[in-house]
């Protein structure tokens, strides 16, 4: 591999960290024997080269420890599961943070860093200074205050309402219904169909309702003479 290699220098950089003292420990005794712990070594490794590379899913981490070259030189062989890697970078989280911190420091002492800005990652970010943007305490206190107040206010008139329809006299709240004997007599348009069919009929013509080959009503004669 060569010296130029920014594998190398991930190599170089973890050797020289106290990963006890930052957190990077295995748990130790009281578990039965199987396969033994990965050295959080080279977990680091892993992790710090993904980082670089821009590769932050766990599946892909462990692909890549099957066919690049470069991790496979930086992990020695080893091949970690994607569940290990996760797995590592949920439990050490905090010792990650530290491992972040002490490089910052190491960078420091090679003179790499001027000291007065540190920064991780280059994303531009909007700001907004205007005044109508920034939120004081006291305007925050107000802001809760008339929120409280709306929903007082509307709680005020949901009561209100509910007192007016428990108030309201039975007949405006329900429609009164008819009986069904009542409904039964009632025609389409809801009148009576008794008398209103009986004077459509004084009104009726019959030659108007005469089809061609049936008698008058005046006409029909029965076996004791004419109707």
């Amino acid at each position: 591999m060569g010296a130029d290699n920014p594998v190398v220098a991930i190599d170089a950089d973890v050797d020289t960290l106290d990963l006890a003292r930052l957190g990077f420990v295995n748990a130790e005794g009281g578990l039965t024997p199987g396969q033994p712990a990965f050295d959080p070594a080279s977990l680091l490794k892993r992790y710090l080269d993904g980082y670089i590379n821009r590769v932050h899913s766990s599946r892909r981490l462990a692909r890549e420890c099957r066919r690049n070259l470069e991790v496979m030189w930086l992990l020695e062989g080893l091949t970690p599961g994607y569940r290990t890697i996760a797995e590592f970078r949920k439990v050490k989280g905090r010792a990650l943070r530290a491992a972040c911190k002490d490089f910052v420091v190491l960078c420091k002492e090679f003179d790499l860093l001027g000291g007065e800005v540190v920064g991780i990652d280059g994303s531009f970010i909007n700001a907004s200074a205007s005044d109508a943007s920034v939120a004081t305490k006291r305007g925050l206190e107000k802001a809760l205050e008339q929120l409280e107040q709306d929903i007082d206010a509307d709680c005020r008139r949901l009561d209100t309402q509910d007192t007016q329809e428990q108030q309201a006299p039975r007949g405006t709240r329900q429609r009164a219904r008819p009986a069904p004997q009542d409904r039964a007599a009632q025609g389409p348009s809801g009148a009576h169909a008794g008398g209103d069919r009986a004077a459509a009929g004084e009104r009726r013509d019959p030659a108007l309702h005469h089809r061609p080959g049936c008698p008058l009503p005046e006409q029909r004669q029965t076996a004791h003479g004419r109707l």
